[in-house]
């Protein structure tokens, strides 16, 4: 990771939050030396206007994980907000884009044509989603090497 801090935004639908809280487990470390900062939709106050909170993080972050899972690909927002605005971003070279793998998803792996996100390499590395881990810790903590990397 270069210098300064980068601001990480976790697309993920609500049904699988388990792994964010997971995930940011992993990456106390980055945090805490102000090497990362974290973002996902948990952080809108009460009053805010969700919408806009969401974009003005989505726009602004360095890093977009989108946090794939069949709940992720049939929500709507998720799918077609944004994940679609991430990979706009990721175009345009304003972020970079990584799919993480919660959940198997029918078609995946033999058919990463029919994604969106397909052409993009995604974590963990071997291709078997976080669930399928005997050990999450050990997902989570290749994951987070990786991206440290």
């Amino acid at each position: 990771m270069g210098k300064g801090t980068i601001n990480i935004f976790y697309s993920f639908a609500h049904e699988d939050k388990s792994f964010i809280h997971d995930l940011e487990m992993q990456l106390i470390m980055l945090k805490r030396q102000g090497i990362i900062t974290t973002w996902f939709d948990k952080e809108i106050k009460p009053g805010e206007e969700w919408k806009e909170r969401i974009d003005e993080h989505l726009q602004s972050s360095q890093i977009i994980l989108l946090m794939i899972t069949n709940d992720f690909l049939n929500s709507k927002y998720c799918y077609d907000k944004e994940m679609l605005t991430a990979l706009q971003l990721h175009e345009l070279r304003k972020a970079v884009v990584i799919p993480i793998i919660l959940k198997k998803v029918a078609l995946l792996e033999k058919h990463p044509e029919l994604f969106p996100f397909g052409k993009l390499q995604w974590l963990p590395k071997n291709s078997r989603p976080v669930s399928q881990w005997e050990d999450a810790d050990e997902a989570w903590a290749e994951i987070v090497d990786t991206l440290y990397d």
